[in-house]
């Protein structure tokens, strides 16, 4: 029987992995000098999706950290975080792949999620933050108070916006 922090994916990725959690302690994510630049593609796609919220989000073993944000207020725009186990981009971490949400009242691994019964996230799409060393150290995504569903081409959008964002931060590692 899984544990409930498995995926059931065979190449599923646990997020306390070390090696992982080693990359994003390399890439020196707390500084805050990149804040500003991540902040700036995450508005960027908000505006193309027409949602509210963008986030870069890195995943930790047991939280989640956005380190550019776009449309957060309350107390997620104070904390720039959540627990891990509340996060639509655990899934992402967890199965290197893209995880999309419609309605996630009715979505079986959110619906009991904070942030959808206190926070109103009804939609989401993220797809993987992955290194040039191959390992996914979060999500880019974004995320809205609404149903909506989303299609390859936005998923394509997001995977764009997200290699922007790795290959900003692979240039602090190499500068």
């Amino acid at each position: 029987m899984m544990s409930p922090s498995q995926s059931g994916t065979p190449d599923a990725q646990a997020l306390d992995n070390s090696a992982r959690l080693q990359e994003i302690a390399d890439l020196r994510l707390n500084e805050s000098d990149i804040d500003g630049i991540l902040s700036e593609v995450a508005a960027e796609a908000a505006a193309q999706f027409g949602l509210p919220i963008a986030l870069v989000s890195v995943v930790l073993d047991r939280a989640q950290y956005f380190r550019g944000s776009h449309g957060l207020d309350g107390w997620m725009a104070t904390t720039r975080g959540t627990p891990a186990e509340w996060s639509f981009c655990q899934h992402v971490v967890r199965n290197r792949a893209p995880f999309v949400v419609e309605d996630a009242q009715d979505h079986p691994l959110m619906h009991d999620s904070p942030l959808v019964r206190i926070e109103g996230v009804r939609c989401y799409a993220g797809v993987p933050l992955v290194t040039f060393r191959g390992h996914v150290i979060g999500s880019f995504c974004v995320q809205g108070p609404e149903a909506r569903s989303f299609t390859k081409y936005d998923l394509a959008q997001l995977r764009r916006y997200a290699k922007r964002v790795i290959t900003r931060i692979e240039q602090r590692r190499q500068g």
